[in-house]
Protein backbone atom coordinates (compact mmCIF):
# COMPACT_ATOMS: atom_id res chain seq x y z
CA UNK A 1 0.00 0.00 0.00
CA UNK A 2 1.37 3.37 -1.09
CA UNK A 3 1.48 6.33 1.32
CA UNK A 4 -0.93 8.41 -0.51
CA UNK A 5 -3.72 5.22 -0.54
CA UNK A 6 -2.52 4.89 3.14
CA UNK A 7 -3.41 8.39 4.09
CA UNK A 8 -6.34 8.66 1.92
CA UNK A 9 -7.66 5.64 4.16
CA UNK A 10 -6.87 7.40 7.68
CA UNK A 11 -8.24 10.47 6.32
CA UNK A 12 -11.61 8.08 5.41
CA UNK A 13 -11.69 7.23 9.19
CA UNK A 14 -10.97 10.58 11.16
CA UNK A 15 -12.71 12.71 9.01
CA UNK A 16 -16.06 11.13 9.35
CA UNK A 17 -15.68 10.72 13.44
CA UNK A 18 -14.73 14.15 13.63
CA UNK A 19 -17.68 15.27 11.49
CA UNK A 20 -19.87 13.43 13.17
CA UNK A 21 -18.75 14.67 16.75
CA UNK A 22 -18.60 17.92 15.78
CA UNK A 23 -22.36 18.05 14.43
CA UNK A 24 -23.54 16.03 17.58
CA UNK A 25 -21.77 18.99 19.77
CA UNK A 26 -23.81 21.83 17.79
CA UNK A 27 -27.06 20.14 17.77
CA UNK A 28 -27.09 19.00 21.97
CA UNK A 29 -24.92 21.03 23.53
CA UNK A 30 -25.57 24.32 21.78
CA UNK A 31 -29.13 23.33 21.07
CA UNK A 32 -29.52 24.41 17.44
CA UNK A 33 -32.32 22.42 16.58
CA UNK A 34 -33.00 23.35 12.53
CA UNK A 35 -31.39 20.96 10.68
CA UNK A 36 -32.16 22.34 7.33
CA UNK A 37 -30.35 25.41 7.71
CA UNK A 38 -27.39 23.38 9.84
CA UNK A 39 -26.91 21.11 6.75
CA UNK A 40 -27.45 23.72 4.05
CA UNK A 41 -24.91 26.09 5.40
CA UNK A 42 -22.42 22.26 5.35
CA UNK A 43 -23.76 21.52 1.87
CA UNK A 44 -22.84 24.45 0.85
CA UNK A 45 -19.47 25.05 2.45
CA UNK A 46 -18.90 21.31 0.10
CA UNK A 47 -20.03 22.56 -2.58
CA UNK A 48 -17.90 25.42 -2.76
CA UNK A 49 -14.69 23.13 -1.76
CA UNK A 50 -15.16 20.89 -4.58
CA UNK A 51 -15.93 23.76 -7.24
CA UNK A 52 -12.23 25.73 -6.07
CA UNK A 53 -10.59 21.97 -6.16
CA UNK A 54 -12.00 19.64 -9.40
CA UNK A 55 -13.76 22.45 -11.13
CA UNK A 56 -16.73 20.14 -12.19
CA UNK A 57 -18.10 20.83 -15.61
CA UNK A 58 -22.40 20.77 -15.05
CA UNK A 59 -25.10 20.35 -17.31
CA UNK A 60 -29.13 20.69 -17.12
CA UNK A 61 -28.93 16.37 -17.49
CA UNK A 62 -27.04 16.16 -14.55
CA UNK A 63 -29.37 17.82 -12.40
CA UNK A 64 -33.15 16.37 -13.47
CA UNK A 65 -31.50 13.03 -13.28
CA UNK A 66 -29.84 13.30 -9.88
CA UNK A 67 -33.40 14.36 -8.48
CA UNK A 68 -34.08 11.29 -7.19
CA UNK A 69 -30.30 10.88 -5.89
CA UNK A 70 -30.88 14.27 -3.94
CA UNK A 71 -34.37 13.52 -2.32
CA UNK A 72 -32.40 10.32 -1.20
CA UNK A 73 -29.67 12.34 0.28
CA UNK A 74 -32.09 14.85 1.93
CA UNK A 75 -33.59 12.05 3.78
CA UNK A 76 -30.54 10.60 4.66
CA UNK A 77 -29.05 13.91 6.21
CA UNK A 78 -32.09 14.83 7.58
CA UNK A 79 -33.38 12.21 9.53
CA UNK A 80 -29.76 11.84 10.74
CA UNK A 81 -29.50 14.71 12.17
CA UNK A 82 -32.95 14.62 13.89
CA UNK A 83 -31.70 11.55 15.41
CA UNK A 84 -27.80 12.51 16.19
CA UNK A 85 -29.32 15.32 18.00
CA UNK A 86 -31.21 13.14 20.68
CA UNK A 87 -29.90 9.65 20.97
CA UNK A 88 -26.75 8.59 22.13
CA UNK A 89 -24.03 7.72 19.76
CA UNK A 90 -23.80 4.04 20.32
CA UNK A 91 -27.21 3.94 19.59
CA UNK A 92 -26.65 6.07 16.57
CA UNK A 93 -23.87 4.62 15.04
CA UNK A 94 -25.27 0.77 15.70
CA UNK A 95 -27.73 1.64 13.72
CA UNK A 96 -25.82 2.92 10.59
CA UNK A 97 -23.42 -0.04 10.86
CA UNK A 98 -26.22 -2.84 10.68
CA UNK A 99 -27.59 -1.25 8.04
CA UNK A 100 -24.41 -1.49 5.62
CA UNK A 101 -23.72 -4.23 7.03
CA UNK A 102 -26.34 -6.08 5.75
CA UNK A 103 -25.92 -4.32 2.25
CA UNK A 104 -22.07 -5.56 2.62
CA UNK A 105 -23.31 -9.14 3.24
CA UNK A 106 -25.48 -9.05 0.17
CA UNK A 107 -23.48 -7.71 -2.39
CA UNK A 108 -20.86 -9.93 -1.13
CA UNK A 109 -22.98 -13.01 -1.15
CA UNK A 110 -24.43 -12.29 -4.85
CA UNK A 111 -20.80 -11.39 -6.13
CA UNK A 112 -18.95 -14.79 -4.87
CA UNK A 113 -21.89 -16.54 -3.28
CA UNK A 114 -20.17 -16.98 -0.22
CA UNK A 115 -21.66 -17.55 3.31
CA UNK A 116 -19.98 -16.67 6.71
CA UNK A 117 -21.41 -17.67 9.21
CA UNK A 118 -19.87 -15.83 11.78
CA UNK A 119 -20.42 -12.26 9.84
CA UNK A 120 -23.46 -13.23 9.83
CA UNK A 121 -23.66 -13.70 13.77
CA UNK A 122 -22.19 -10.07 13.85
CA UNK A 123 -24.76 -8.47 12.33
CA UNK A 124 -27.36 -10.02 14.85
CA UNK A 125 -25.03 -9.04 18.22
CA UNK A 126 -25.41 -5.53 16.76
CA UNK A 127 -29.57 -6.31 16.12
CA UNK A 128 -29.73 -7.06 19.68
CA UNK A 129 -28.45 -4.36 21.33
CA UNK A 130 -29.47 -1.62 18.99
CA UNK A 131 -32.83 -3.81 20.46
CA UNK A 132 -31.51 -2.94 24.51
CA UNK A 133 -30.50 0.82 23.78
CA UNK A 134 -33.91 1.60 21.74
CA UNK A 135 -35.90 0.07 23.95
CA UNK A 136 -37.36 3.26 25.63
CA UNK A 137 -36.90 5.77 22.90
CA UNK A 138 -39.56 8.21 21.78
CA UNK A 139 -41.78 6.29 18.35
CA UNK A 140 -41.22 9.51 16.67
CA UNK A 141 -36.93 9.49 17.45
CA UNK A 142 -37.22 5.45 16.72
CA UNK A 143 -38.84 6.18 13.21
CA UNK A 144 -36.53 8.82 12.13
CA UNK A 145 -33.45 6.05 13.44
CA UNK A 146 -35.22 3.79 11.10
CA UNK A 147 -35.82 6.08 8.15
CA UNK A 148 -32.53 6.81 8.61
CA UNK A 149 -30.97 3.31 8.71
CA UNK A 150 -33.26 2.21 5.52
CA UNK A 151 -31.88 5.46 3.73
CA UNK A 152 -28.54 5.53 4.42
CA UNK A 153 -28.96 1.28 3.86
CA UNK A 154 -30.26 2.39 -0.07
CA UNK A 155 -27.69 5.26 -0.16
CA UNK A 156 -24.65 3.20 0.06
CA UNK A 157 -25.91 0.23 -2.26
CA UNK A 158 -25.96 2.81 -5.01
CA UNK A 159 -22.82 4.13 -4.08
CA UNK A 160 -21.54 0.52 -4.42
CA UNK A 161 -22.98 -0.67 -7.54
CA UNK A 162 -23.18 2.44 -10.01
CA UNK A 163 -20.88 4.30 -10.94
CA UNK A 164 -20.82 8.04 -9.22
CA UNK A 165 -19.49 10.99 -11.65
CA UNK A 166 -17.98 14.05 -9.74
CA UNK A 167 -20.49 16.15 -11.60
CA UNK A 168 -23.96 13.71 -10.68
CA UNK A 169 -22.22 14.44 -6.87
CA UNK A 170 -22.25 18.26 -7.41
CA UNK A 171 -25.54 17.96 -8.88
CA UNK A 172 -27.16 15.85 -5.91
CA UNK A 173 -25.35 18.45 -3.35
CA UNK A 174 -27.10 21.59 -5.56
CA UNK A 175 -30.49 20.07 -5.76
CA UNK A 176 -30.13 18.69 -1.99
CA UNK A 177 -29.63 22.33 -0.79
CA UNK A 178 -32.58 23.56 -2.82
CA UNK A 179 -34.75 20.92 -1.18
CA UNK A 180 -33.54 21.59 2.12
CA UNK A 181 -33.78 25.49 1.84
CA UNK A 182 -37.35 24.79 0.77
CA UNK A 183 -38.07 22.96 3.78
CA UNK A 184 -36.72 25.27 6.03
CA UNK A 185 -38.94 27.92 4.55
CA UNK A 186 -42.46 25.98 4.93
CA UNK A 187 -41.45 24.53 8.08
CA UNK A 188 -40.13 27.73 9.69
CA UNK A 189 -36.85 26.76 10.75
CA UNK A 190 -35.17 29.42 8.60
CA UNK A 191 -37.21 32.23 10.31
CA UNK A 192 -36.93 30.45 13.89
CA UNK A 193 -32.74 30.28 12.86
CA UNK A 194 -32.74 33.83 12.28
CA UNK A 195 -33.28 34.78 15.74
CA UNK A 196 -31.36 31.92 17.40
CA UNK A 197 -28.09 33.35 19.87
CA UNK A 198 -25.15 33.48 17.72
CA UNK A 199 -22.83 35.48 19.83
CA UNK A 200 -20.94 32.22 21.75
CA UNK A 201 -17.84 32.04 20.47
CA UNK A 202 -17.41 28.43 20.70
CA UNK A 203 -20.72 27.71 19.11
CA UNK A 204 -19.22 29.34 16.22
CA UNK A 205 -16.32 27.68 15.52
CA UNK A 206 -18.35 24.73 16.26
CA UNK A 207 -20.44 26.00 13.41
CA UNK A 208 -17.03 26.94 10.98
CA UNK A 209 -15.65 23.61 11.76
CA UNK A 210 -18.67 21.36 10.74
CA UNK A 211 -18.50 23.11 7.43
CA UNK A 212 -14.91 22.86 6.90
CA UNK A 213 -15.27 18.85 7.76
CA UNK A 214 -18.02 18.50 5.36
CA UNK A 215 -15.89 19.57 2.74
CA UNK A 216 -13.03 17.07 3.88
CA UNK A 217 -15.69 14.09 3.92
CA UNK A 218 -17.25 15.31 0.75
CA UNK A 219 -13.75 15.16 -0.65
CA UNK A 220 -12.22 12.11 0.59
CA UNK A 221 -15.38 10.22 -0.02
CA UNK A 222 -14.66 7.49 -2.24
CA UNK A 223 -17.52 6.07 -4.68
CA UNK A 224 -15.33 3.76 -7.01
CA UNK A 225 -16.58 0.54 -6.35
CA UNK A 226 -14.01 -1.66 -4.01
CA UNK A 227 -14.76 -5.08 -2.34
CA UNK A 228 -14.80 -5.72 1.08
CA UNK A 229 -14.92 -1.83 2.64
CA UNK A 230 -16.98 -3.13 5.43
CA UNK A 231 -13.54 -3.27 7.14
CA UNK A 232 -12.77 0.30 6.91
CA UNK A 233 -17.12 1.55 7.96
CA UNK A 234 -16.18 -0.79 11.13
CA UNK A 235 -12.81 0.95 11.79
CA UNK A 236 -14.78 4.15 11.39
CA UNK A 237 -17.89 3.64 13.35
CA UNK A 238 -15.05 1.79 16.31
CA UNK A 239 -12.96 4.90 16.49
CA UNK A 240 -16.28 7.08 16.73
CA UNK A 241 -17.76 5.23 19.55
CA UNK A 242 -14.38 5.37 21.27
CA UNK A 243 -13.72 9.22 20.89
CA UNK A 244 -17.47 9.76 21.62
CA UNK A 245 -17.15 7.88 25.03
CA UNK A 246 -14.17 10.33 25.84
CA UNK A 247 -16.27 13.47 25.17
CA UNK A 248 -19.20 11.98 27.23
CA UNK A 249 -21.22 11.60 23.99
CA UNK A 250 -22.48 8.24 24.66
CA UNK A 251 -24.86 8.54 27.35
CA UNK A 252 -24.55 6.72 30.60
CA UNK A 253 -22.93 4.19 31.80
CA UNK A 254 -24.92 1.35 30.43
CA UNK A 255 -25.09 2.50 27.61
CA UNK A 256 -21.56 3.33 27.43
CA UNK A 257 -20.45 -0.38 28.29
CA UNK A 258 -22.94 -1.22 25.18
CA UNK A 259 -20.90 1.40 23.03
CA UNK A 260 -18.24 -0.44 23.90
CA UNK A 261 -19.25 -4.11 23.28
CA UNK A 262 -20.31 -2.13 20.03
CA UNK A 263 -16.38 -2.00 19.45
CA UNK A 264 -16.04 -5.22 20.17
CA UNK A 265 -18.68 -6.27 17.58
CA UNK A 266 -16.82 -4.22 14.95
CA UNK A 267 -13.65 -4.85 15.46
CA UNK A 268 -14.58 -8.74 14.86
CA UNK A 269 -16.75 -8.09 11.63
CA UNK A 270 -13.10 -6.21 10.28
CA UNK A 271 -11.91 -9.38 10.90
CA UNK A 272 -14.68 -11.64 9.24
CA UNK A 273 -14.47 -9.25 6.29
CA UNK A 274 -9.92 -9.98 6.13
CA UNK A 275 -10.81 -13.79 6.81
CA UNK A 276 -13.74 -13.78 3.71
CA UNK A 277 -11.79 -11.70 1.43
CA UNK A 278 -8.69 -14.10 1.58
CA UNK A 279 -8.34 -15.81 -1.30
CA UNK A 280 -7.38 -18.70 0.29
CA UNK A 281 -10.42 -18.64 1.94
CA UNK A 282 -12.17 -18.44 -0.74
CA UNK A 283 -10.92 -20.74 -2.90
CA UNK A 284 -13.37 -23.54 -2.88
CA UNK A 285 -16.04 -21.51 -4.84
CA UNK A 286 -19.54 -21.01 -3.59
CA UNK A 287 -19.47 -22.88 -0.04
CA UNK A 288 -20.19 -21.94 3.35
CA UNK A 289 -17.12 -19.96 4.87
CA UNK A 290 -16.44 -20.79 8.32
CA UNK A 291 -14.28 -17.93 10.10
Amino acid sequence: MSSRTFSHHVLSCILPTAYILCNKSVLTLHGFKFPSVFLSWQILVAITAITLVSRPVLSFHDFTSSLPDSLLYVIVIYTGSRSLGVLSLPLFIGSEFLSLHCIETYILYKKTKLRSSLHVVTGVLCLILLCILGQDIPILQLGFLIAHGAAYGTQWYISRTKTITLSRTVSCLVCGTVLLILYGIVSGEITRAAIFDYSHTHFKLSLLLSGILSAGVTLTDDKEKKDHVSRCVAARAALTLLVGCVFGFSGDAIQCLIGSFFVFILLLDCYFSRAVSDPATTAGGGEEVVV
